[in-house]
């Protein structure tokens, strides 16, 4: 069976979630923003983001505690609420 092709209205939706994604990863702090980034989007290991910020695992793990917990919040309010404007 061939792959199912995306729509252009999902694309649109992804696009659209990346950009709230990317808002809500600004507004954390830097430090928290930097840890993340680094691991979710650079895709570093745990133990190259500690090297590379002088993080001791436990403030790496806390950062991305954080993080996640903010973003998800943001997204909340920016996304599932429907405020995607």
């Amino acid at each position: 069976a061939p792959a199912s092709w995306d729509s252009p209205e999902s694309h649109m939706q992804s696009d659209q979630f990346f950009a709230v994604v990317d808002i809500c990863v600004n507004k954390l702090p830097e430090k928290v923003a930097r840890v993340f980034s680094m691991k979710e989007l650079l895709e570093l290991d745990p133990e190259e983001v500690c090297l590379a910020l002088a993080l001791s695992k436990a403030d790496y793990w806390q950062c991305m505690s954080r993080a996640r917990k903010q973003i998800q919040l943001c997204l909340n309010q920016s996304w599932v609420a429907g405020d995607r404007s």
